[in-house]
């Protein structure tokens, strides 16, 4: 080693060994942040804190369990009764606010685009699973009723019948306007193997006017 390096070392291992006999240095934050944390302006960064990032905890006031910020066994437990029937309510809450919003986008009247027709093929000759109710004593669940269907969807259903329910009316009531409706007596995974199905089918597709119907002129029969 020349005398160079030697020299180089020595001043690497005493600034390595001064460095070990000095305290680390902190900032004063407070100095830093204490005015710009006093002024709220709308160039400032929202902070967002998770709750139980900080070590605040949600306990159900009942039992005292905490159901978030344990990050721990603890919490919510699923392999327990009372733990698994909490995360079930919060399951069927969530559905049932979902079928809700479906149910009303369903509702918000419509029409198809230009050009585009509706056909409906469906099965009505099985009767087919309706009303259900459960016992609340037992949870067991029975069949109330059935209807006509194709073992799967109820008539009413796939026609989206708004009569149900309601007093007799001799007219569908509808909010799809179909252009056409078809009923097989297949049932509900038979539907597209049915011969009437593709006959009806191909007619739509390649053969069915695209205008009202009207009597024959000499230009069609050519």
């Amino acid at each position: 080693m020349s005398g160079l390096q030697r020299a180089l070392v020595g001043v690497l291992v005493a600034a390595g060994l001064g460095g070990c006999g000095q305290q680390a240095r902190s900032a004063d934050l407070g100095a830093i942040y204490n005015n710009a944390a006093q002024n709220v302006g709308t160039a400032r960064n929202p902070v967002i804190v998770i709750p139980g990032v900080l070590g605040s905890k949600l306990e159900n006031p009942a039992t005292e369990v905490p159901v978030w910020g344990s990050f721990t066994y603890g919490a919510t437990d699923p392999d327990t009764a009372e733990g698994a029937r909490m995360i079930a309510l919060d399951h069927l809450r969530n559905s049932l606010e979902n079928a809700e919003q479906f149910h009303r986008a369903i509702d918000i009247p419509a029409s198809p685009p230009e050009g585009t027709s509706l056909h409906l093929i469906a099965g009505d000759t099985r009767p087919t699973a309706d009303v259900y109710e459960v016992d609340h004593e037992s949870g067991e669940l029975r069949l109330v009723s059935s209807a006509p269907g194709d073992d799967t969807v109820t008539r009413p259903s796939a026609l989206m019948d708004e009569r149900v329910g309601r007093g007799y009316q001799p007219r569908l009531r509808s909010p799809i306007a179909f252009d056409s409706v078809q009923f097989l007596t297949s049932n509900h995974l038979g539907l597209t193997k049915d011969p009437l199905f593709a006959n009806f089918v191909l007619y739509t597709l390649l053969e069915r006017p695209q205008h009202p119907a009207g009597p024959a002129t000499s230009e069609d029969t050519r």
